[in-house]
């Protein structure tokens, strides 16, 4: 069993309200933080997380993250990912194995194919619209999230056809990826209003 957990990311995430809610350490991260956008979506991600992890009964110190900066809950079965674009950020969780990707639908990727198509999905794909690509781009992204490799992996190495995507979903003008190791019933979108962060 899956579900997805979806907020809509606002410049209202700098107010004392929502900043005060995460540790200092990451206070401190994230005044590091140059972009502001980069800030809205850590304190997003930030209070999403510990609000799922409440939701599991499953305190924060559990928290780790592994070398390739996936984050997981030590001594537990929950397994989740997350994901933001601009400003939608979604989290989902499982029993088993999970990576998400979210990703607004981008003309540009078509100037990119070959960062993350391989030769022969560049002839497969050579006419697609910009949804289809952002489709795979995302797919391409749960799938090596999924596994914890992270970006290391190149993405036009990964063949959607010998690892499908478990589940796409649009919401807007996004789409959201998700791969799963094992079989999952597609989940509803859970959203989050900001307020709801707090918990």
């Amino acid at each position: 069993m899956a579900n997805l957990y979806l907020v809509k990311l606002s410049p209202a995430l700098f107010s004392h309200r929502y900043l005060n809610k995460l540790p200092i350490k990451s206070q401190a991260l994230i005044k590091g933080y140059k972009s502001k956008q980069a800030k809205i979506q850590k304190i997003g991600s930030s209070l999403l997380i510990a609000h799922v992890l409440r939701k599991y009964k499953i305190s924060e110190s559990l928290l780790r993250i592994d070398k390739n900066g996936k984050p997981y809950v030590i001594g537990n079965e929950i397994h989740f990912n997350v994901s933001h674009s601009y400003n939608v950020l979604v989290c989902v969780t499982s029993n088993s194995v999970i990576g998400v990707d979210v990703e607004m639908t981008n003309p540009r990727l078509k100037m990119i194919k070959s960062m993350f198509l391989s030769t022969n999905e560049q002839k497969e794909y050579l006419h697609s619209s910009d949804s289809q690509l952002t489709q795979i781009w995302a797919c391409k992204e749960a799938i090596v999230k999924m596994t914890g490799v992270g970006l290391s992996k190149r993405l036009h190495t990964i063949n959607n056809k010998n690892i499908a995507c478990t589940h796409i979903i649009k919401y807007g003008n996004a789409w959201i990826a998700i791969a799963s190791k094992n079989k999952i019933i597609k989940p509803k979108i859970q959203v989050i209003k900001l307020n709801g962060l707090l918990n």
